[in-house]
């Protein structure tokens, strides 16, 4: 929802590329920490406001504040003295290296280089607010009444829970493909699956997202002509605890990794909706995807790996098997190895 009602000095393409937005230009210095964007003049927010370099700057402090508790304000820890600034120990907010020389020109410094900084001005927690509507109203800024926005669509009505309907901005100077004017979406907090379903299915919804992996099938098997996919950039992964016994051997954690049939849990579990993480966390199309990188399935190696580690497969079997009649579990992650 935030990508649809703001909007921020980058895009990034379905490919991942990075192109224009509220910056027109970027200029990047010899040693990689400096950066200077030039705005566009006629952006506006919607109350005619223009957006200027000094809302950009004013969000990037408020996102890095710690009174502000921003979920997101560690993706803004490549500027110099962010971190410290967000973990109070930098009280001075001027020494943090985002700054507006003039209303379209913005000014950032890293404290290194880092080579997809601007894919990280993609994210939501970099766009800009309106600064003038949130000194005016605080917290109560994003509210129904106050909202204030500068994206490919306007908020026209807001039931909190229960649905938006945005209309598109006559005034949005990005990239807007398409001749859509008009969106209503209703949120499903509480109902079931399956009576979304049946409304998409009564000609009430134009659009719906089948949750689940029974409902998927089923949907792609009812609704083929009408069922499409399209590429999803996240990570499903196993988090091991390497603190404790007995994850806290690496030897262990590699077994666990060779141990793990990625292309049949992909075929076989998700149904071909998913791809075998063989690339590491980073999925691919993302900027440091790394083909190849994943260790391979080899549960000859994972046995190895397992006795050299101290855990032989007899007594790994019968370590499980207490684990699972509760004799050491004492909870859900105890139980886990």
């Amino acid at each position: 929802m935030i990508e649809q009602l703001f909007c921020g000095l980058v895009e990034l393409t379905p490919e991942f590329d990075v192109v224009p937005a509220l910056a027109r230009t970027w200029e990047v210095s010899s040693n990689g920490r400096e950066y200077i964007f030039r705005l566009r003049s006629d952006a506006r927010w919607s109350d005619g406001y223009p957006v200027t370099a000094g809302d950009v700057e004013f969000s990037w402090k408020r996102a890095l504040h710690p009174d502000t508790q921003s979920m997101l304000s560690e993706v803004l820890f490549d500027l110099a003295g962010a971190r410290a600034y967000h973990d109070g120990r930098l009280p001075d907010a001027g020494a943090v290296g985002v700054r507006a020389l003039d209303d379209y020109t913005l000014a950032v410094e890293l404290a290194e280089p880092v080579g997809h900084f601007l894919h990280l001005l993609g994210m939501a927690v970099t766009y800009p607010l309106p600064r003038h509507a949130v000194q005016a109203h605080g917290p109560a800024w994003c509210t129904p009444e106050h909202i204030v926005t500068n994206g490919p669509f306007r908020l026209e009505a807001w039931q909190p829970g229960r649905r938006f309907i945005l209309v598109r901005n006559p005034d949005y100077r990005g990239r807007f493909g398409g001749n859509l004017s008009r969106v209503e979406l209703d949120l499903f907090s509480d109902e079931a699956p399956a009576s979304r379903l049946a409304l998409y299915e009564g000609g009430l919804h134009d659009v719906m997202h089948p949750e689940g992996l029974a409902m998927l099938e089923s949907s792609r098997l009812q609704h083929a002509h009408e069922y499409r996919t399209e590429p999803s950039a996240h990570t499903l992964y196993l988090g091991l605890d390497a603190s404790r016994p007995p994850f806290d051997n690496p030897r262990v954690r590699q077994a666990m990794a060779h141990a793990l049939d990625r292309n049949t849990l992909a075929e076989a579990v998700w149904r071909g909706t998913a791809t075998p993480a063989t690339g590491g966390l980073v999925p691919p199309g993302m900027p440091g995807h790394s083909p190849g990188l994943a260790l391979a399935y080899d549960p000859d190696r994972a046995r190895r790996l397992l006795a050299e580690a101290g855990y032989p497969r007899a007594r790994a079997s019968r370590r499980w098997k207490r684990a699972r009649t509760g004799a050491q579990a004492t909870s859900p992650r105890d139980s886990t190895y």
